[in-house]
């Protein structure tokens, strides 16, 4: 029979007290995961690139219409022929062909906005002349000149379109108010000489209106719309990100919205539209043929442009490593816990960013610290004026050691999560301006023959995607977007 004597039980208890112990300090001191690593995985990519739509504008003003109409116009016109056969009673009765002349002088020309969109060319013409018999008998008789005269406002209106081979389409309606010119030769013997005249006037208001539409030169607008049909790229350098940038237009279609007509001038609403990109590459294609325009409703131009802002995990490690080497304390009633981390790593987390740190706890009844990797997770966003990027909805992963959840459960609402919201805000307020700076610069260059102008542009921060290798952050620039054709004008 094996007899244990109390000398060994004491020995055997002791060495299994020092296993046990040695057991415990082991755990606790084991370099651990406290809480489950979130799967590191990046977000979705930014959609296709929008279509930007830029206004052209043709504007005709009436002023330099005008100034064009009355030196391409001659002051005054004359005409004669023969009118319709008359009777008269000279003790008999006595049916006489006749005759007549006529000087028509007009006075300034106007232009003006006229009804369903048109443009009303006005002109107030005086006419003069003398008309009577024919025959050396009316000559006699002085009955073969008899003055007469009429004024009257004469006006055409010039309804502009555009050809698809880029010219002017010119429908002119002539008209005229208060025409009424009469010779009266002899007692109840009147020749009404309105429709003799009439025709003259109509082929001086049809000459004035097809003059109108003539200011738009066909060569000049083909000329100018090819040099705005270009695909072109230039390097965009943004401040602090070493790579190399391109923005990249691309022309998609032409449209046509008609001629709009205001009080000072007619205006042919052209759109081009673009995609207008940023990209690590140039273009290296030509733009395709220039192609037929196609009617579209008026707008506005627009340019909007998604430019790719990044933070790298690096960085946001780099401003988060101010958080190391601080001892996060709460009181408990069993002592004094304390926090205090000295490794920070971060990753994407699908639609969130994940925040390991690499922490020492020390717990009340503890004689050796807890020592593991702990992780929150935080969804970026966008302050409300658009111009900084922070941390929101901050919390732990699945916590794995029971003994610290409640602890590290009131550490988090009491000071951690205030610590990594205030560490995590990024101020791109300087990136955003110089940005801004370039992109203006280098879009409003189009060209010889073509100006870009955006108005006022602007530049705010929108959507943001933790990608693989960093927070992507989408700068949103838009802008007004006339394309100033040159040399199309009269």
């Amino acid at each position: 029979m094996l007899r244990v004597t109390g000398t060994r039980l004491v020995a055997i208890a002791s060495l299994m007290l020092i296993v046990v112990c040695t057991a415990v300090f082991w755990y606790q001191a084991l370099d651990r995961d406290l809480s489950e690593p979130p799967r590191r995985e990046a977000g979705p990519l930014p959609p296709n690139v929008p279509v930007s739509q830029m206004a052209l504008r043709v504007t005709l003003p009436f002023d330099r219409l005008a100034a064009q109409a009355e030196a391409e116009t001659p002051h005054s016109y004359a005409g004669s022929g023969d009118g319709p056969e008359v009777c008269a009673s000279l003790g008999v009765k006595l049916c006489v062909k006749t005759r007549y002349d006529y000087t028509a002088e007009r006075g300034p020309i106007a232009f003006t906005a006229g009804p369903d969109n048109s443009i009303r060319i006005t002109m107030p013409l005086k006419v003069t002349g003398h008309g009577g018999f024919k025959g050396s008998g009316a000559k006699l008789l002085r009955l073969d000149a008899k003055p007469f005269e009429a004024s009257t406002d004469a006006y055409a209106d010039v309804s502009l379109g555009l050809t698809p081979d880029w010219c002017p389409q010119v429908e002119v309606k002539p008209g005229y108010s208060n025409l009424d010119a009469r010779i009266e030769i002899a007692s109840r013997a009147q020749v009404p000489v309105t429709s003799l005249i009439e025709k003259s006037v109509r082929d001086q208001l049809m000459k004035l209106g097809q003059r109108a539409g003539s200011a738009i030169k066909c060569d000049q607008l083909r000329q100018a719309m090819h040099a705005a049909w270009v695909s072109r790229s230039f390097p965009l350098r943004l401040p602090g990100d070493p790579r190399a940038l391109y923005v990249n237009f691309e022309p998609q279609n032409v449209g046509f919205s008609g001629v709009h007509v205001s009080a000072s001038a007619a205006q042919l609403a052209l759109s081009l539209g673009a995609r207008v990109s940023v990209s690590d590459t140039a273009l290296d294609a030509p733009a395709p043929p220039l192609p037929a325009w196609q009617p579209v409703p008026l707008k506005e131009g627009a340019l909007q442009l998604a430019v790719p802002l990044r933070i790298s995990y690096e960085g946001l490690e780099s401003r988060l490593a101010s958080l190391t080497g601080k001892t996060v304390s709460l009181k408990t009633p069993a002592g004094v816990a304390t926090l205090v981390a000295d490794e920070i790593t971060v990753y994407p987390a699908g639609e969130r960013i994940a925040v390991g740190a690499h922490v020492h706890a020390q717990l009340p009844g503890h004689m050796l610290s807890t020592r593991g990797w702990l992780y929150v997770t935080a969804r970026p966003v966008v302050s409300p004026d658009g111009r900084s990027v922070g941390f929101a909805d901050i919390s732990y992963s699945r916590i794995l050691d029971s003994q610290l959840a409640n602890l590290l459960t009131v550490m988090l609402d009491s000071e951690i999560r205030d610590r990594l919201t205030r560490a995590g805000q990024f101020d791109l307020s300087p990136t955003l301006a110089k940005a801004k700076q370039l992109l203006s610069q280098g879009l409003a260059q189009h060209g010889q023959q073509v100006a870009l102008d955006m108005g006022e542009a602007n530049l705010r921060l929108g959507r943001i995607i933790p990608g693989a290798g960093s927070l992507f952050v989408e700068g949103l620039f838009t802008s007004g977007a006339e394309v100033k054709l040159l040399g199309t004008h009269p």
